[in-house]
């Protein structure tokens, strides 16, 4: 049997609203319906009831257990107040269930079925992107080298070479632990210590996102923090915390000091250790994608930024990502808070632009309860499923405010969202460092200096900014001025005329990495 884990709203459902439904799995097609005398003993529907959260678990046959490819139907039942059935609806059809199991979306990924939502005024080519760019979490099993096959290119910093300069402690390698072909390193400790240790060789390198690395430690309990510097001044450190075995760290280059980005005189290892104990170090290396990416996100929809700011960012090529307050659409008219319409809405998302979601309906979500994030939440994506812009789990592009203290209650029914901690002052790398706090940057409110800085900034690294703003307008809180837009605009030109930026939205980050978010 395989066990089939998932939340109702998984499977392209409405939110649970008080609502008591089953589900029910039912072999539908294939070789299996045939079988006599053979391992399927009963066609009988599977039925499963999720918990108050939309919880399921269900043990199904898997394919490997029988003959072909055979095919479950997936319908959800609703009873009425006295118990009886009040209403059916189809799910989904040619359902396919691997014989190890797991989550319901990988085998919705691995079978895609007819989406639960029209699409009549879609694009066929911009479904065909959000069907390639379904989401799963990436285990470490997952990760044998670059994240992302988008065509960046891995600079190889350590691969097996012993470190030439120690301090309070021992090197060696380590055969039993190789990683990816490498034999890594052991570094050993005596007691608690402070320990480093250098790996000198000149690396010249293009523009580099990311450095990551393969780190092996089998006490992590003994392991405070691990360590790098790059360069003078780039200095990053991970405090854990850590597993037993292989850790992969990952640091954003623009969170060390650039100065000298582009030039690695040395790899230096700085690790603290509470009692004697060793960690092994495989392969190292930067990530250089070929072009830095703007991800641009407009917040709530103002009819001042689809006047002023969408039609310069259409003829530069570059998409929008809508977070949305969904029930503030068509509000405020004839104010400089006016709200595009669902019209629009529709319209630009058969241009291309994703749908995503800034609160339901505008409220602040930094005094949101647990319980209240979640209400907010299943309605969101129940209102984007339901029009066709999200399936599978989506990513949330923004907090009211950028604050949500509960945020982590809602992590079920998310692929992951930008920063709940208004860390807005920041780029990010993809697949992101901490997909439950993706870094934003405030567009509105800075300065032309601060501008240039993160421009700089992304020249130097091809990181992603998810920038972001509201309406556009020179007195209306929370608005970037006209003038401040336009040297935004100026920026993005000479970017893009150079050869170095391009836009892109969440969805083809997604397809690009072959729908994998960490």
């Amino acid at each position: 049997m395989a066990t089939i884990t998932g939340l109702y709203t998984d499977v392209g459902l409405r939110p649970l609203n008080g609502r008591a439904p089953r589900l029910r799995f039912k072999l539908e097609g294939g070789p299996a319906l045939s079988l006599i005398g053979g391992r399927v003993l009963s066609q009988a529907p599977v039925t499963v009831e999720p918990d108050a959260r939309g919880y399921f678990s269900v043990d199904l046959i898997g394919n490997d257990q029988i003959q072909g490819k055979s095919t479950y139907r997936l319908i959800a039942d609703y009873l009425g107040e006295n118990g009886s059935l009040a209403e059916s609806i189809d799910v989904m059809s040619g359902f396919v269930v691997t014989g190890v199991g797991g989550a319901i979306t990988d085998m919705i990924a691995a079978f895609p079925p007819s989406p639960p939502f029209p699409t009549d005024q879609v694009l066929a080519s911009h479904v065909a992107t959000m069907e390639a760019g379904l989401t799963r979490v990436a285990r470490n099993s997952d990760l044998a080298g670059s994240l992302t096959p988008d065509g960046r290119t891995d600079v190889v910093l350590l691969s097996g070479a012993p470190f030439t300069v120690l301090n309070l402690c021992t090197e060696s390698a380590d055969a039993g632990n190789i990683k990816a072909g490498v034999t890594p390193r052991k570094l050993t400790t005596t007691g608690a210590v402070t320990a480093w240790a250098r790996y000198t060789a000149t690396v010249n390198f293009p523009p580099a996102s990311i450095f990551q690395c393969w780190v092996f430690i089998p006490e992590p309990a003994k392991v405070t923090s691990i360590g790098f510097i790059l360069s003078t001044g780039w200095n990053r450190a991970n405090a854990g915390p850590f597993q037993p075995g292989w850790n992969l760290l990952r640091f954003r280059a623009v969170d060390g000091t650039l100065t000298n980005w582009g030039t690695l005189p040395f790899v230096q290892l700085t690790f603290i250790t509470t009692g004697a104990t060793s960690i092994s170090v495989g392969r190292a290396w930067l990530e250089c994608p070929p072009k830095a990416q703007l991800c641009f996100i407009e917040d709530r929809g103002y009819k001042t930024f689809k006047d002023i700011g969408l039609p310069q960012l259409r003829a530069l090529g570059i998409p929008v990502v809508w977070a949305l307050d969904p029930l503030l659409n068509g509000t405020e008219v004839g104010t400089p808070s006016e709200v595009i319409t669902d019209t629009d809405v529709a319209a630009f998302y058969a241009q291309g632009d994703d749908m995503s979601i800034h609160a339901y309906d505008g409220a602040v979500t930094s005094t949101m309860t647990a319980e209240q994030i979640i209400a907010d939440s299943l309605k969101s994506i129940a209102w984007l499923r339901e029009r066709g812009y999200s399936r599978g789990r989506p990513i949330r592009a923004a907090w009211t405010q950028n604050t949500a203290p509960n945020h982590a209650a809602s992590q079920p029914y998310w692929a992951g969202y930008m920063t709940p901690t208004n860390q807005s002052g920041s780029l990010e790398v993809w697949p992101p460092i901490d997909k439950w706090n993706m870094q934003r940057y405030t567009l509105h409110g800075r300065t032309t200096a601060q501008i240039d800085a993160i421009f700089d900034q992304m020249k130097k690294t091809n990181s992603i900014m998810f920038g972001y703003t509201h309406g556009i307008h020179d007195t209306l809180s929370g608005a970037i001025t006209v003038a401040l837009w336009n040297y935004f605009i100026s920026k993005v030109t000479t970017a893009i005329s150079e050869g170095w930026l391009e836009g892109v939205t969440l969805t083809q980050l997604l397809a690009r990495s072959s729908g994998i978010i960490r």
